[in-house]
C-alpha cells in the first residue's frame, strides 16, 4: 500500500511539475505576445498621429508690420518765439559836438532786455539735407545806457525790435530732430537819448541800421505738425553814423554807434500741409 502510494504520489508529483512548467511557459509566451500587440498598436497610434499632423494646412504667411510713418520737412510754418537780447554798442563823438573833440570816445554799454516775436517760412527736403527760408521779426526790451569818460554825458539807448530775412540749411540728425544753420539780412530799430550830468535830456536820435546775421539751432517735433526750436543768433550792424536832434536849439550832430546783438530763442512752429 505503501509503494502504491508513493508511486501514486511520484506520478502525480511529476504530474504537478510538468504541469507548472507547461503553464509557465504559456504565460511567458502569452506575456510576449500582449508586448508584441503593445508596441505595434503604440507604432501604428504614432504613425496616425505624425499622418493627422502631416496633413494639417501650413499657416498662412503674416506679412512683417509696416515702418513706422517718416517724418517730412518740406512744407510752409508760422510761429512764435521769445527769448532775451543784448546788445553791445560803442559810440564816438566823430565831429566833436558832443565834447569839443574830435573824435573823442564816449564809451560803450550793453543794452539787454526780453525778446519775443514770430516767424515764417518754408522748407525743402531731399535726403537727410533740409534747405529753406525765413523771416522773424521781434519786439524787444533792451535798454541800457552809460557815461561817457568824463562824466559829463550820458547815452541812453532802447532797441525797438530786431527783424531778420535768412536762409537756413539743416541736416536730419533722427527722423523727427533737425539740426540748422542760417544766415541773412538783419535789421534792428534804435532809439537813443543824450542827457547832460544833471540828467536833462539834450538830444534824441532814431534809426534803423541794417546789417547781417549767422545763427543755428535744433528743431525737433513735439506732435503731429508741431515742432518747437532752440536757437542762438549774432547781429552785426557795424559802426553807422547816426544822427542827433538837438533839444537846446543848435543843429543836428553826428555820433558813431558801432553795434552788434547776441540773442537766445526758444519757440514753436506749426508746419501747415501733411508731414508724414
Amino acid at each position: 500500500m505503501i509503494g502504491v502510494s508513493i508511486r501514486e504520489v511520484g506520478r502525480h508529483g511529476s504530474k504537478s511539475g510538468i504541469g507548472i512548467y507547461v503553464m509557465s511557459k504559456v504565460s511567458r509566451s502569452n506575456a510576449a505576445r500582449v508586448m508584441l500587440a503593445v508596441f505595434t498598436l503604440s507604432a501604428l497610434a504614432s504613425s496616425a498621429t505624425a499622418a493627422d499632423l502631416g496633413a494639417r494646412p501650413a499657416a498662412p504667411y503674416q506679412p512683417p508690420p509696416p515702418p513706422p510713418p517718416v517724418f517730412s520737412w518740406t512744407g510752409c510754418y508760422l510761429g512764435a518765439n521769445v527769448g532775451g537780447g543784448w546788445a553791445s554798442k560803442s559810440s564816438n563823438d566823430v565831429a566833436g559836438a558832443v565834447t569839443g573833440v574830435v573824435g573823442a570816445d564816449l564809451g560803450s554799454h550793453t543794452a539787454n532786455g526780453v525778446i519775443g516775436g514770430g516767424q515764417i517760412g518754408c522748407d525743402y527736403q531731399a535726403g537727410a539735407w533740409v534747405l529753406g527760408v525765413q523771416g522773424m521779426f521781434d519786439g524787444s526790451g533792451m535798454e541800457g545806457s552809460n557815461n561817457d569818460p568824463s562824466g559829463l554825458f550820458a547815452i541812453n539807448s532802447q532797441v525797438r525790435w530786431l527783424a531778420s530775412a535768412t536762409g537756413r540749411v539743416g541736416y536730419v540728425a533722427a527722423p523727427a530732430v533737425l539740426v540748422y544753420a542760417k544766415g541773412g539780412g538783419a535789421w534792428v530799430r534804435d532809439d537813443y537819448t543824450l542827457s547832460d550830468f544833471t540828467g536833462a535830456s539834450i538830444a534824441t536820435a532814431s534809426t534803423n541800421p541794417s546789417g547781417w546775421t549767422v545763427g543755428g539751432g535744433v528743431e525737433w517735433v513735439v506732435a503731429g505738425n508741431w515742432t518747437a526750436f532752440a536757437e542762438y543768433d549774432y547781429f552785426d550792424f557795424g559802426t553807422p553814423s547816426v544822427s542827433f536832434a538837438s533839444n537846446v536849439g543848435a543843429t543836428a550832430f553826428p555820433v558813431n554807434i558801432k553795434q552788434n546783438i547776441n540773442s537766445f530763442l526758444v519757440g514753436i512752429n506749426y508746419r501747415f500741409g501733411s508731414t508724414y
